[in-house]
């Protein structure tokens, strides 16, 4: 339940209606408090304001006429150059880039200002009579909705300056880069070496897993989509109750096919209906990848708008660069970071349920592995992808870590040796990857 709650709340904050719908919400309610109000409080002490007194029933309804319509024109406005925004972000930076967009609260407040100032005249305007007998004029909610234009004015200024600012490939990579951080240092702790008794522990819950693989029960999937979430805690406690030990194929990010491997299981003879549908119940398959638990999705939005700006198309390798550097930035903090083990226990320290999780290999793959084939033949990206090796190469310590930078490098060597027709750039080439040889610790001999 708290996975599917976890993930409710993110497809809601990368929603556009939310934060809308809950400003126009309370502007009805400001709108009532302050008739109510000005009602018990009464005018008196308002004609210290001067002209911004309105007493008229005609000026108010005019004043708040003028208002409203102006509130609601505005909105459609900026209404069409979010869409706009969205056009553009689609077609120049992929449309899996969108969520980023609408995920933006300034947008969002933007938007939620100019409706909310529309709905609350309305009300207001609802409330004023004029009559013979009877005149009433909410002098207090009136100058409430001239405030809430003065408001809207600055609002817009922001709104249009930020519109400028958000399209622009520098700022929407550095937000990206700055959620993929964010996202690190929530699924990942910082490294600590493991006592013996946690080492041990380790290596048998490996051996268990490798029986698992070979041995276990498959249990299929219910439908088919993108894994959202995982509720582990759901999972521990059926294979403690059931008195399992369950293996979950996939793992967030991953496309899983109905009826495919979702989890195994030992005893292979538990895999029966009842398990299955529990295991399905605690997971969140949707329509698309979400970051949440998902690491990936991040790397691959960086790796996306990085492979379109090296497209013919846009032939950009500026943009490329700095997304190499941003993914760069995020290795060398998840290489300081240890991975959360992928094996759970039970309160009397038995295995229960194995979970697929993101490696280091796994993370520098999906950063480095599609720029590294779409730029063959762009030395400038070829140079900036060794130096960045180099540089994480510098900071990580550990052996397989680095066999896997190492792999990286070489793979770019030798693309750049296929590809590059000009003996200095082949050159250069050839120095960057002596520094990350240096870095790895590692002599270079061919």
């Amino acid at each position: 339940m708290k996975t599917r709650i976890a993930t409710l709340v993110e497809n809601i904050r990368a929603s556009f209606w939310f934060i809308p719908v809950v400003m126009t919400l309370g502007a009805a309610v400001l709108a009532y408090v302050a008739i109510r109000l000005d009602m018990i409080l009464g005018a008196d002490w308002l004609r210290s304001f001067g002209w911004l007194f309105i007493n008229n029933p005609d000026g108010a309804r005019a004043a708040l006429s003028i208002i409203a319509g102006s509130a609601i024109t505005v909105a459609g406005t900026v209404f069409s150059l979010t869409m706009v925004a969205l056009t553009l972000a689609s077609s120049q930076f992929g449309p899996r880039l969108i969520r980023s967009f609408t995920r933006d609260r300034n947008t969002q407040y933007a938007l939620g200002t100019f409706v909310a100032t529309y709905l609350y005249c309305l009300l207001v305007l609802a409330e004023i009579r004029s009559s013979d007998e009877y005149t009433l004029v909410p002098n207090l909610a009136v100058l409430v909705g001239i405030v809430l234009a003065v408001a809207g004015i600055f609002v817009l200024i922001f709104f249009i300056h930020h519109v400028s600012v958000i399209i622009q490939a520098q700022h929407l990579i550095a937000v990206i880069s700055d959620d993929l951080q964010e996202t690190i240092r929530r699924l990942y702790r910082p490294a600590l070496a493991p006592d013996s008794d946690e080492a041990r522990q380790l290596k048998q819950a490996a051996e268990m897993h490798a029986e698992i693989a070979e041995d276990g029960g498959v249990v299929p999937a219910g439908a088919s989509g993108y894994l959202q979430g995982v509720d582990e805690d759901a999972l521990l406690e059926l294979a403690h109750r059931r008195d399992l030990v369950l293996d979950l194929v996939p793992r967030p990010g991953d496309f899983v096919l109905a009826q495919g491997a979702l989890a195994r299981v030992i005893p292979a003879e538990a895999a029966d209906e009842d398990l299955a549908r529990e295991i399905n119940g605690a997971i969140v398959l949707g329509t698309q990848r979400t970051p949440h638990q998902d690491l990936e999705a991040y790397i691959y939005q960086l790796v996306e708008i990085a492979a379109r700006a090296l497209s013919p198309s846009l032939n950009d390798p500026f943009t490329a660069m700095t997304c190499v550097d941003r993914l760069g930035a995020a290795i060398c903090l998840l290489d300081e970071m240890q991975p959360p083990s992928p094996f759970r226990f039970d309160g009397d320290g038995r295995l229960r349920l194995v979970i697929n999780i993101f490696t280091f290999a796994g993370a520098v793959d999906a950063a480095f592995d599609m720029i590294r084939q779409y730029s063959r033949t762009q030395a400038a990206v070829t140079i900036r992808m060794l130096e960045t090796l180099a540089q994480i190469a510098a900071q990580t310590e550990r052996a397989d870590r680095r066999a896997v930078l190492r792999h990286h490098a070489d793979m770019l060597r030798r693309g750049a040796q296929e590809a590059l027709p000009e003996p200095h750039d082949l050159g250069v080439v050839e120095e960057r990857h002596r520094r990350v040889m240096r870095a790895i610790g590692e002599q270079d001999h061919t």
